[in-house]
């Protein structure tokens, strides 16, 4: 939860949120991305509230697009070889063109990304919402007629992650111009 009081930014965690099994850490550190995009994600703009905040997909897109990758830089996390796949590891080589620290920090988004989705998708399951498994390999199919004011569905905050770490356009399935 993210807390703006004029010029002071805070974030507030649970103290259960890090220790849910779905989160690695580079997943809950997307997670503290996402939140610092409430305050300096930039528009779109929930402007109900005193203090505007970027939307909730403008938030996973700047996490990812602007946060994480300056986060990754200092934060030493190895990865586990299952959190690993092949899309993740031709999409980030594509994306890095021979840097090998670029297309690793690539591939650690993607995996903070798909742990985060998965946690998401564990919530939802256990307030009885039954989706197909998110997967970067299936994109979502939705267009939406005006940009989302709330979150997304996590195939779509996948999919979210997945253009801000490839530094492309947000996905139509929340964003509308």
């Amino acid at each position: 939860m993210s807390i703006r009081v004029g010029s002071f930014f805070n974030i507030l965690i649970q103290g259960g949120f890090a220790r849910e099994p779905e989160l690695t850490p580079d997943a809950l550190a997307l997670d503290l991305c996402h939140e610092f995009g409430h305050g300096y994600g930039g528009e779109p703009l929930d402007k109900s509230n005193i203090e505007p905040f970027s939307l909730e997909g403008q938030d996973d897109y700047y996490g990812a697009k602007i946060c994480m990758p300056q986060i990754l830089k200092t934060f030493s996390n190895p990865l586990e070889d299952s959190e690993v796949t092949p899309f993740m590891q031709k999409k980030c080589a594509e994306f890095a063109h021979s840097d090998s620290e670029k297309a690793l920090i690539c591939v650690r988004q993607l995996a903070a990304a798909l742990s985060l989705t998965q946690f998401f998708e564990a919530y939802r399951r256990k307030q009885g919402v039954i989706e197909t498994p998110a997967s970067f390999e299936t994109p979502s199919t939705v267009v939406v007629n005006s940009t989302l004011q709330n979150y997304p569905p996590p195939k779509c905050r996948l999919d979210t992650y997945l253009a801000g770490t490839l530094q492309l356009p947000r996905p139509s399935c929340w964003y509308w111009e």
